[in-house]
C-alpha cells in the first residue's frame, strides 16, 4: 500500500506536467432519456477542464480510501500525499511550484 501511494504521487506529477499531452477518455453515451442531439445540438464538444478532472478523479478516490485504511502508517502516508497533491497541483503556491521544479 504504501508503494501504491507513491506511485499515485507520481501519477499527479505526470498528469499536471503539461509537456504531456493528456490520455483520451472514453467518451460516455447520452444520460438515459436523451440523445446527443438534445444534449448539445448534435456537436459533441466537451471543455478539455472536465477531461483532465476526470483523470484526476480515480487518482485521488483511491488517496482518499487510503486514508481510511486500518494501518497507521498508510492513512498518514495517505494523507500526507493527499496533502501534497492538493497543494502543489490544486492550489500551487510559489515555494510549492520551486518544489515541483527540483
Amino acid at each position: 500500500s504504501l508503494k501504491c501511494i507513491d506511485h499515485l504521487l507520481t501519477l499527479s506529477s505526470f498528469l499536471a506536467d503539461e509537456s504531456f499531452a493528456l490520455p483520451l477518455i472514453k467518451k460516455r453515451g447520452a444520460p438515459r432519456g436523451t440523445t446527443s442531439d438534445d444534449t448539445n445540438g448534435g456537436e459533441s464538444k466537451e471543455d478539455p477542464g472536465n477531461q483532465e478532472l476526470e483523470l484526476w478523479w480515480p487518482l485521488l478516490l483511491g488517496i482518499s480510501k487510503a486514508i481510511g485504511d486500518e494501518r497507521k502508517q498508510v492513512r498518514a502516508k495517505s494523507l500526507d500525499a493527499l496533502s501534497k497533491i492538493i497543494i502543489t497541483h490544486f492550489f500551487p503556491t510559489t515555494e510549492s511550484v520551486k518544489d515541483e521544479e527540483k
